[in-house]
């Protein structure tokens, strides 16, 4: 039962860090970033919403808390 759990995490694990999530999140962290180095805390909170709510978005519509 435990080699089963391993694999079905690995699994989820895979198809979680797709490429295209991991390009998105890379993205969304240097907008983060860039908002951090100008200084504007504004921009800086409404980016780092933005990459939470676009990173939930991604997994709800992968799927992904289904167990």
């Amino acid at each position: 039962m435990e080699n089963i759990r391993l694999q079905n995490y690995r699994m989820r694990l895979q198809t979680f860090y797709s490429k295209e999530q991991v390009e998105a999140t890379i993205k969304e962290h240097r907008q983060i970033l860039n908002a951090i180095k100008e200084k504007n805390p504004e921009k800086v909170e409404q980016t780092i919403r933005k990459h939470y709510q676009d990173a939930k978005e991604r997994l709800i519509k992968k799927d992904y808390y289904t167990y």
